[in-house]
């Protein structure tokens, strides 16, 4: 005889906005493709901010890593000066939801490429930006068995 049991299935958090703040942007010594990145601990901080600050040598912005996580956005190469990002949100979700294989939780940024307005310096730039991410309780983000992706959403303002 065969018994047929109900299908439970867990009540995994519904998607939810972050609220986020910009702490450093540049046009240089970024990556040279997009790229986002989530950066969960002070050691990984660091090294981030040195490869972005490169020979200025600027104290890196403070962020309490209990409480936030550094996300750093990326265009890559652009060919002129006068590009950036601009972040309308984001949101975070499980991703167990799409790929139950893959689980983990995914990061998502819906943000706009800004171009350069009239004449701008014909000179080869990485446009960059770190936000200041405050955590959420439901989706913890620096546990080995949940791996955490991040995609980018980014509507283009003009040709390249």
């Amino acid at each position: 005889m065969i018994s047929i049991l109900p299908l439970m299935l867990a009540n995994p958090p519904p998607p939810m906005f972050l609220s986020f703040e910009v702490i450093a942007e540049g046009q240089t010594m970024g990556f040279e493709a997009e790229t986002c990145v989530a950066v969960t601990d002070r050691d990984a901080y660091l090294e981030l901010w040195n490869l972005l600050a490169g020979p200025m040598l600027m104290m890196p912005p403070v962020v309490n890593f209990d409480s936030s996580f550094v996300l750093g956005i990326f265009l890559g190469e652009r060919p002129t000066a006068g590009y950036s990002i601009d972040v309308e949100n984001m949101n975070i979700w499980n991703g167990g939801l799409i790929d139950p294989l893959a689980g983990g939780t995914v990061i998502t940024v819906y943000a706009t490429e800004k171009c350069p307005d009239g004449v701008a310096a014909q000179v080869i730039t990485c446009p960059w930006l770190l936000l200041r991410v405050k955590r959420s309780p439901q989706f913890p983000l620096d546990t080995e068995d949940q791996p955490v992706s991040v995609s980018l959403w980014l509507e283009r303002c003009c040709k390249r």
